[in-house]
Order: structure tokens, then sequence, then C-alpha cells
């Protein structure tokens, strides 16, 4: 079974460096459990084990805090699914592998 934690929504208009730069909303997915196969060790290449993953996204000040719509920003139950299915088909061996595969989907399909 997968537990999953709701995420917080935190404004970081207190932490930017300077006028210029725009204020991010941070969504944090915590506690994320997936259970995959990784390690380099003959030993750990045969049966999942569990990986806890915390993740926290920052997006330019979220539409949805006008508009109260998902698809303003982002929908965590869809990064859910996404880390579910990346469980089962990464192919990598190194966990700093699979954070940059992680990093790459938030980017690039959220």
């Amino acid at each position: 079974m997968t537990a999953f934690r709701q995420p917080t929504l935190t404004s970081m208009n207190d932490a930017l460096p300077s006028s210029d730069a725009q204020a991010l909303d941070l969504i944090f997915i915590d506690g994320f459990v997936g259970h995959t196969v990784i390690g380099i060790h003959h030993t750990e290449l045969h049966d999942p084990q569990p990986l806890v993953i915390d993740l926290c996204a920052g997006v330019p000040r979220a539409r949805a805090c006008d508009t109260d719509q998902i698809g303003d920003t982002i929908d965590y139950g869809e990064v859910r699914l996404r880390l579910q299915r990346l469980m089962g088909e990464h192919g990598v061996q190194l966990l700093e592998a699979l954070a940059e595969q992680i990093a790459h989907i938030l980017l690039y399909e959220f």
C-alpha cells in the first residue's frame, strides 16, 4: 500500500533575494512511499524495496489562487500517480539517478 500525505502550499514572498524575483508558491509532497528495485549490489536487484520520497516544487504564484481550478497548479494526485509509474519503469541503479528522473518529471511534465 502506498502512503501519501496531503501537500502543503506555502508562499515564499519573504524568502526572495530581491524585488525583481517572482514569488513562488511551494507545493510539498512529503512521505510518498513507493516500492522499487534499485541498488548496485546483487542482493538489492531482485526484490522491490520501499523508498520514501519527499518533494518540493516551486511554481510562480499559482493561478489556482484566483481560479480555484486544479488545472492552474500542480495536481499532486497526478504527481503521485506518475511517481508510482516511475517506480516500475525507471531502469536505474543509483538513487541519485532516480532523483534526477524525478526532478525532470516535475520540471517538464508538471
